[in-house]
């Protein structure tokens, strides 16, 4: 018989109206900026910041989703819930932080004591404090997302702008002005044109 897991009863941030308005904030600002050319170079910046703030906490939301599910045995569909991902991505974070492979298959139906051993045997950290963090992160990273999702969007149409006319840029041309390599500007012109089905 499955294992009844309790459920994490911690704070579950509301992540659509979090996501949307981090979404609005960003097209605000972008819809203040007039000029193409510097629109493009503040949408790079935005999405470089996104990925910083997630690259600066995505580890500790992964490490306290571990540490709940294999220490403390809290229901994976409510953790999931409390950090805004689905199953599945739960599912590839446990595999990552334990198995150093988020493609890997965590054994099923584990018992509270198979949990844990499972979690020592891979060098899982426990952090005492997971649960009060967890919700924190889960917001500094969904908005973080949400923020770069537009982002990258607005710096799409405004490659499909400036290479065209009157502007005529080059992809070299938009690429030095923006601070980017120039593969990014074709990889993100070519979204743009698929997106708008140019």
């Amino acid at each position: 018989m499955p294992r009844k897991a309790p459920k994490y009863e911690g704070v579950k941030p509301n992540y659509p109206p979090l996501r949307r308005s981090a979404e609005q904030k960003v097209l605000h600002e972008m819809g203040q900026i007039s000029r193409p050319e510097d629109r493009i170079v503040r949408a790079v910046e935005i999405v470089r910041q996104a990925d910083a703030e997630i690259g600066a906490h995505l580890g500790d939301r992964n490490a306290a989703l571990a540490s709940l599910y294999l220490y403390d045995h809290l229901e994976g569909a409510s953790l999931a819930d409390a950090v805004g991902v689905n199953k599945n991505a739960l599912r590839k974070v446990l595999a990552e932080v334990s198995l150093g492979d988020s493609r890997a298959q965590i054994p099923p139906h584990m018992s509270d004591d198979e949990l844990t051993q499972f979690a020592k045997k891979h060098k899982v950290r426990h952090i005492p404090d997971a649960a009060e963090r967890l919700a924190e992160l889960g917001r500094i990273i969904e908005k973080a997302k949400a923020r770069r999702g537009v982002a990258v969007r607005v710096m799409q149409d405004t490659i499909l702008v400036l290479n065209d006319e009157p502007y005529g840029w080059k992809p070299e041309r938009i690429a030095e002005h923006a601070g980017v390599m120039r593969d990014l500007i074709y990889k993100q012109r070519a979204a743009a044109r698929k997106r708008h089905g140019l």
